[in-house]
């Protein structure tokens, strides 16, 4: 399966922008490609105890397992920053969790 890595990176710059984050102001928005070819997407959920939110990362899993489950080819993963978009690196519980559904970094 070829992977459009500019399909994903839209993708996941227009689910950021649906980010809760009204305490860091970070939003944060990733998309993945399904073995089966859907594009699912997840976007990051503050909380005011911080440890209580939600990363976009475990949106994503959650939207996979939601939408029937399947194998992660690709991630892309965006934060904007002064209105300037560019990629973040997932966070280390987040990583465990796309490993576990197979996901390919």
């Amino acid at each position: 399966m070829e992977i459009n890595w500019k399909t994903l990176h839209l993708a996941a710059k227009e689910v950021m922008t649906k980010a809760y984050a009204p305490y860091s102001n970070f939003k944060v928005g990733v998309a993945g490609l399904v073995s089966d070819g859907r594009i699912i997407v997840g976007c990051n959920s503050e909380n005011a105890s911080y440890g209580v939110g939600l990363c976009a990362e475990c949106g994503l899993i959650s939207s996979l397992t939601a939408t029937g489950g399947g194998r992660l080819i690709a991630v892309v993963c965006v934060d904007v920053m002064v209105s300037i978009y560019h990629h973040v690196g997932v966070v280390a519980n987040c990583y465990l969790n796309m490993v576990v559904m197979r996901c390919y970094l």
